[in-house]
């Protein structure tokens, strides 16, 4: 077994207990990333974060010999998840700099089913972009627009970090981001949280009858994440259970052969009789049905 499986002999289970693992706990195995590193983890510990590692209405692992291919991950990412299902520890993001890494480790988790994980990893990444002063990299946010479709939460999440934490620059209006959409997408949110500060701040400044200084009004020391009041945490963006299952779908895939390959809402989307036939029940399960999981309340519902 590779690491990090063989180095561990014990483990930190979701609900925060010790559990010692014995000989006939599997490991599902990855090749990871350009370089082919392989990478083990115990199924017990995919199984109880991801409902595509699982039999439906379980955290039982389901049983695969299959090795999954994660082509397109960092293998840096890959040993980050792994302290953080083994220790319970998530990554440390701190700087500018570990924007990018956060946004890849959320296409590995969301790639994996780990819709609870990727969720705490939002209000990381609103820890890390609260100062003021922070700035993110357009190229960052062209990435991540790559990478998903229009109307994907984690995007709308990193365009209104954009449009708060960057200072326009010349080079935004080259063709490359233009046609991605994403100065449209800026604007747009931007418009919006404009008249959610005037709705705001129009009757305080009338009952005064002063207009109150440009940098209270604008206020952007705060981020926002949309128009209504709860919206002070990105929760708006959480994956569900089913969005975690669907988005895992390249992995299922790699899991069952008899299972039609293809993205969630199509045909290769779905399920196959098979696994259907096998497990007697259909897929989907209780949004509670993990357990505890770790002390973050981005992980919880």
């Amino acid at each position: 077994m590779q690491w990090p499986y063989n180095r561990y002999k014990s483990i930190i289970t979701p609900a925060g207990r010790e559990w010692i693992p014995g000989h006939q706990q599997h490991g599902t195995k990855f090749i990871v990333g350009p370089s082919k590193k392989l990478g083990n983890i115990h199924s017990f510990l995919l199984a109880a974060r991801s409902p595509a590692f699982c039999i439906p209405n379980t955290t039982i692992p389901r049983d695969t010999n299959t090795i999954i291919r994660l082509p397109d991950a960092d293998w840096s990412d890959f040993r980050c998840l792994g302290f953080w299902l083994y220790e319970g520890k998530p990554p440390v993001y701190d700087s500018p700099a570990d924007f990018l890494p956060l946004c890849r480790m959320w296409f590995l988790l969301s790639t994996l089913g780990m819709w609870r994980m990727a969720n705490t990893l939002l209000r990381l990444g609103m820890e890390l972009c609260g100062d003021r002063g922070f700035q993110v990299d357009i190229m960052d946010v062209k990435m991540v627009y790559e990478n998903t479709v229009p109307g994907n939460k984690f995007r709308k999440y990193v365009v209104a970090i954009f449009a708060q934490r960057a200072t326009p620059q010349v080079h935004f209006f080259r063709e490359e981001f233009a046609k991605l959409g994403i100065l449209r997408d800026a604007a747009e949110f931007l418009e919006e949280m404009a008249q959610v500060r005037r709705a705001l701040l129009d009757p305080v400044e009338q009952s005064l009858g002063v207009a109150l200084p440009s940098s209270i009004n604008h206020m952007q020391w705060l981020l926002r994440w949309g128009p209504h009041d709860n919206d002070v945490l990105p929760d708006r963006f959480f994956l569900t259970e089913e969005e975690g299952f669907q988005g895992a779908w390249e992995v299922r895939n790699q899991m069952c052969p008899w299972c039609p390959r293809g993205p969630p809402g199509t045909d290769g989307g779905k399920v196959c009789s098979e696994c259907r036939a096998r497990y007697g029940v259909i897929w989907g399960r209780s949004s509670d049905s993990h357990g505890e999981g770790l002390v973050r309340d981005g992980e919880r519902d």
